[in-house]
């Protein structure tokens, strides 16, 4: 993994302002009393009850898609769980990450409304999205795919990962002004190192480089695996990470960090 050097958040706001925006019952039998003279005919008519038939439950199909997102800047992150990879559930409303208008540059598809991106979502993963969504006072990073079954995960050696990171943090309010935009967000490349016998993960993610800066400046993570997923809480100054591994023997992973009030963001990679 390369020499990480490690990016402050004062030189990463001003990086990202340069950058951008971007049943029944039955019933018993009847026995009448015999009278003194029988008549003619009598018949007693049995009482019956009707029971219904119970109607068959349609069982709902089990949801496919899981994953985690981050509301904002703050808070835990919450879980996912769906059956479209297209789509998340936040803000009381369904919105959709992929329509035939948005455009890929270098693995990403977004939309933008006066220069604003809404929708910035991954299209360099087989089996899981990550990205952004984005409204005028809210964001949103999240991650979410098809999941390794938990058995299939590996528990012994090791594997390198490699894939991208979108992060993004809410502008000054110069900058605001600057940029009519409340977030700036960028992206980079996205390196793991993944030690399944010790159950541990540790990547860097690649941050903005300023001018007059000749090393490139990465931002480090880890997590602990448990089952096909993996996290680490991070307190006030360290970046909190919850994601999963998705395909086929874990051949991707793809997960959300944060650090409170600062950033937040998302990650995808793939085995190498």
């Amino acid at each position: 993994m390369k020499t990480q050097k490690v990016f402050s958040l004062t030189l990463l706001t001003l990086a990202l302002a340069a950058c951008g925006s971007g049943g029944g019952s039955g019933g018993g039998d009847n026995h009448p009393t015999q009278p003194a003279q029988q008549p003619a005919t009598q018949t007693t008519k049995p009482t019956t009850s009707e029971t219904k038939p119970s109607q068959p439950t349609e069982e709902k199909p089990k949801n496919t898609i899981t994953g985690h997102y981050y509301n904002g800047f703050f808070g835990f992150a919450s879980n996912i769980s769906s059956n479209d990879i297209n789509a998340i559930r936040v803000w009381g409303t369904d919105i959709q990450l992929i329509d035939p208008a948005m455009k890929s540059v270098n693995g990403w598809l977004s939309d933008s409304v006066d220069n604003r991106s809404n929708r910035i979502v991954s299209d360099f993963l087989n089996h899981a999205r990550v990205g952004l969504a984005i409204r005028q006072s809210d964001v949103v990073a999240f991650a979410q795919g098809k999941e390794t079954i938990a058995e299939n995960v590996p528990t012994v050696g090791k594997a390198h990962y490699k894939g991208q990171h979108i992060l993004t943090i809410e502008h000054s309010k110069e900058v605001q002004q600057e940029t009519k935009a409340k977030y700036g967000s960028f992206r980079g490349d996205a390196l793991f190192d993944v030690d399944f016998a010790n159950k541990k993960i540790t990547g860097s993610l690649e941050l903005p480089t300023l001018e007059g800066q000749t090393e490139t400046a990465y931002l480090p993570i880890s997590a602990m695996i448990n089952g096909n997923t993996f996290e680490k809480r991070g307190f006030i100054d360290d970046v909190s990470v919850k994601g999963k591994f998705y395909g086929e023997n874990a051949s991707e992973m793809a997960g959300v960090y944060q650090k409170m009030n600062k950033f937040t963001g998302a990650f995808g990679a793939k085995k190498q």
